[in-house]
């Protein structure tokens, strides 16, 4: 294969072993050098356009040039992706507080921007994709969390808490109820839908003592409340002119005063006696729930007494004998003055049993007094 100018310029040789030997080999060698460098450099140019062609695709794929691992997916993709499907069909978490929003952050964590809606998922993924791998981990982490409270609290309400009941019962019944400043009714009375806490309850009730309570309700609780209301007392003042002792129910409740004397008394029946160096007066009263009586007993006030004496069963006795406190005063009819008080009258006749009575001189009191005397058997 050796070229037509190399072999004539062989043939011009002398025919010399030692010349021939050295040509041979250096035509080879040439001829398989120049074959060497031609092979590396077609191997350079295709490696350079391999590298090229690399480096160019990722270039366009808005990738580092020289990195070995595949394209990352974008934040909405895993946002889209790492979100829990909504239950039942509905609509997803997200849409039941509205007020809430997702966030995610690159991996330099120098910014925050809201994650994207369902509905901007497909467009945002193509638009631009993360710069790394560790950006889209660090995405889905973070609206996973976001996600996660939104499910649950979709799934779990807040419950309220179960109301509380309360019932007011009253001894004697129909007291009217109040709770706290509002007026729920007469007892017995039942008060539902009410919410944890602390209640101030009063009864009132005509003539009583009004009743006041203070409960604690909890969740759920079922409370009756049952107050008895006392009378409501009577009030008693009473004065001795000049002076003189308060006696009540046999009890000494003032002694030789001329100041007024107040007591508080149930209601019922009470006996009450002022006394004083002038006289006595004495009287049984009775007192209803929240009455209040008021008296001044002036023991040198005189009162007109006018006295009559009649038959029983007939008319009247003219001339019987009258009597006042162991004194003899006149014949009936009489009329008499008599200091405020208890005073002992006696009225006799011939063929007439005795009368006597025991009067209580006082400026209202009603007058003629009338005496009937029994005719004695003969």
């Amino acid at each position: 294969d050796r070229p037509p100018s190399a072999e004539a310029a062989l043939d011009r040789l002398p025919a010399s072993d030692g010349a021939e030997t050295i040509a041979l080999p250096e035509a080879s060698t040439n001829a398989s050098t120049l074959s060497t460098a031609r092979w590396i450099g077609v191997a350079l140019a295709a490696g350079l356009v391999l590298v090229g062609t690399f480096v160019g695709v990722r270039l366009a794929l808005d990738l580092p040039p020289f990195a070995v691992s595949g394209p990352a997916l974008p934040d909405s993709t895993v946002q889209a992706a790492s979100t829990p499907p909504p239950r039942g069909g509905g609509e997803p978490a997200d849409s039941i507080d509205r007020s809430r929003s997702q966030a995610t952050t690159d991996t330099s964590g120098s910014e925050t921007r809201p994650a994207p809606s369902p509905s901007e998922t497909a467009p945002t993924a193509q638009a631009a994709p993360p710069s790394s791998a560790a950006g889209a981990d660090t995405a889905a982490r973070s609206s996973t969390r976001d996600a996660a409270p939104q499910d649950e609290e979709a799934a779990s309400p807040r419950s309220s808490a179960s109301p509380a009941q309360l019932t007011v019962r009253s001894r004697p019944s129909g007291a009217a109820v109040q709770l706290g400043d509002s007026l729920v009714g007469n007892a017995p009375v039942t008060v539902g839908d009410l919410d944890p806490g602390s209640y101030r309850i009063t009864l009132r009730m005509e003539d009583r003592r009004p009743a006041k309570r203070t409960v604690e309700l909890s969740a759920g609780d079922t409370v009756s409340v049952r107050a008895e209301l006392a009378p409501r007392p009577a009030v008693l003042t009473l004065r001795v002119v000049p002076s003189g002792d308060v006696i009540v129910d046999g009890e000494r409740r003032a002694e030789n005063t001329s100041r007024a004397v107040t007591d508080s008394l149930p209601p019922g029946t009470h006996q009450v006696a002022l006394v004083s160096d002038l006289g006595r007066w004495e009287t049984e009263l009775q007192l209803a729930a929240g009455e209040r009586y008021e008296n001044t007993v002036d023991f040198t006030q005189q009162v007109e007494v006018a006295i009559t004496a009649r038959a029983t069963g007939g008319g009247p006795l003219p001339n019987a004998v009258v009597a006042v406190d162991g004194e003899q005063v006149g014949y009936t009819p009489q009329r008499l003055t008599l200091r405020v008080g208890q005073h002992t009258v006696r009225v006799t006749k011939d063929g007439y049993a005795t009368t006597e009575r025991t009067l209580l001189v006082d400026p209202d009191m009603d007058t003629p007094i009338e005496f009937a005397l029994s005719p004695t058997p003969q």
